[in-house]
């Protein structure tokens, strides 16, 4: 019998198939050099088996061909015998511990049953999770639906900085809303119009609506002149605007309510005695009344410009309460002229040296 040669090439295709380290070959069978390097490698363990009987004496075959046991194969017989090996038996479902939540990729198109929810361990794969949990999936329950809280009745829209303010009355649970003036229901808020009061809306070009956008105005600028004294280190400056910001408020307050505007004192001084020193600046401060000039600094400019602010509020205010010629808020009105006075006073003791003169002592 000729001596049969194994080349690398049935080598690896036995090898890619169960990447097994044991190969069966027969007796006298030679390995090519590319074949010795293969199996050093991979490290695999050639068996030699015997072959067939004696040769027939008529073509010199094998009479009985050898015949590999079943259990080295594993399988996957040898290229060389692969025709007489056993078919491969069909894979089996895998059990449920192996899919843990991800079924085989072999299984996920489909073949065979559908895994029972055990199977899943709860995590049915996202190609079938929706039609299984509404199926039947008992390992699953539907999250409690929130409690949402009910929505509060809104606030009064009075831009006062979220001062409170009377709530809206509600009805079948919605706000009920009523215009000023034609006394018109209405269960929602237009665009166009805003609260004066509680559920009482007014056109926003009301003359009390452009009055408080005054006043928020006003707010705004009592903070960026503060905001300028406390940068040029005028700690007494930013103490006594302080306080008349206060004031501001408690106007703004008094409107938005419809209440009447306690008496205040400003920079330790009561209303009279604040139109007093307004109009004696010399006599206090030694100096005369000035006239606002860029070189005075920007301190002082800034603190000008804020002394007409109140003045322009002053005005609007008596716009917003002038019936036939007749004043309704005069303690609003008053309250807005002593303001001025006092930012006056306040713009003549810078330019007096007053406050240097108190940081000295």
């Amino acid at each position: 019998m000729k001596k049969q040669l194994l080349t690398d090439i049935e080598l690896r295709a036995q090898w890619s198939q169960n990447r097994s380290r044991t190969y069966y070959v027969e007796e006298g069978v030679m390995l090519t050099p590319a074949a010795q390097d293969f199996v050093r490698e991979h490290e695999i363990t050639l068996c030699y088996v015997a072959g067939c009987g004696d040769p027939d004496p008529a073509d010199g075959t094998c009479a009985a061909p050898m015949a590999a046991p079943s259990p080295l194969y594993n399988g996957n017989p040898s290229v060389w015998n692969r025709e007489k090996a056993p078919p491969k038996p069909a894979p089996a479902i895998p059990t449920a511990p192996l899919y843990n939540g991800n079924p085989t990729v072999w299984f996920r198109g489909g073949g065979g049953s559908l895994p029972t929810a055990t199977d899943y361990a709860g995590n049915p794969p996202v190609w079938d999770r929706e039609r299984i949990r509404k199926a039947a999936a008992p390992w699953r329950s539907e999250p409690a639906a929130e409690t949402v809280p009910p929505a509060p009745a809104p606030a009064e829209d009075c831009g006062c900085g979220g001062m409170t303010a009377t709530p809206i009355p509600q009805s079948g649970g919605k706000p009920r809303y009523q215009i000023a003036g034609t006394g018109q229901a209405l269960d929602y808020k237009p665009e166009e119009m805003t609260h004066l009061r509680g559920s009482l809306l007014v056109p926003k070009t009301h003359p009390r609506i452009a009055f408080r956008g005054k006043l928020d105005s006003l707010i705004a600028r009592f903070l960026e002149v503060q905001l300028l004294a406390r940068e040029k280190g005028e700690s007494l400056v930013v103490s006594d605007l302080e306080d008349l910001l206060a004031c501001t408020r408690a106007i703004l307050s008094a409107e938005v309510k419809d209440q009447p505007l306690d008496a205040v004192r400003m920079l330790g001084m009561s209303e009279a005695e604040i139109r007093d020193v307004s109009h004696h600046i010399k006599r206090e401060y030694g100096i005369s009344h000035p006239i606002p000039h860029h070189q005075m600094g920007r301190l002082c400019v800034a603190l000008n410009s804020l002394r007409t602010q109140v003045r322009e509020t002053e005005l609007a205010a008596a716009a917003a309460f002038s019936e036939n010629g007749t004043f309704t808020r005069t303690d609003l009105i008053q309250g807005l002229n002593r303001l001025s006075s006092a930012v006056y006073i306040i713009f003549c003791r810078k330019l007096a040296g007053w406050y240097e003169r108190r940081e000295r002592a």
